[in-house]
């Protein structure tokens, strides 16, 4: 195992840092309703508590669906922000994995393995 537990410490104030922060861009992003292609369909699945088209994504459906219940905004509106929340997640452990690694020796090392959790962000997942 190449990670030490003080370069993991090390790596922590980054991951928690890129966990911010794409947090932050990404609940920017996040959509208060319903728009094109699958959110509408998860949105419907997931109230139904059903797996949408093949191959389905039954952890989505069964980890979000007690979303529902919270009186707060939309229901695509909260759906999106607790997806916001588990891509913050990972792009915190972006920075950690790096560490475990031994990726991360210099500064700007960890700063481009926030980059890259960061980068999280901006995807559409």
């Amino acid at each position: 195992m190449s990670g030490s537990p003080r370069r993991l410490a090390s790596a922590l104030p980054w991951a928690v840092f890129t966990a911010c922060v794409a947090a932050a861009l990404y609940a920017l992003r996040a959509a208060p309703a319903p728009y094109l292609l699958d959110s509408t369909e998860l949105v419907a699945t997931t109230m139904a508590l059903a797996v949408s088209h093949p191959p389905g994504h039954p952890a989505y459906h069964l980890s979000h669906g007690w979303v529902l219940d919270v009186p707060f905004g939309t229901i695509a509106l909260r759906l999106h922000l607790l997806s916001t929340l588990a891509t913050a997640l990972i792009a915190g452990l972006v920075p950690l994995a790096a560490a475990q690694l031994g990726w991360t020796r210099t500064a700007g090392a960890r700063a481009l393995a926030a980059l890259v959790g960061v980068s999280l962000a901006f995807t559409n997942a």
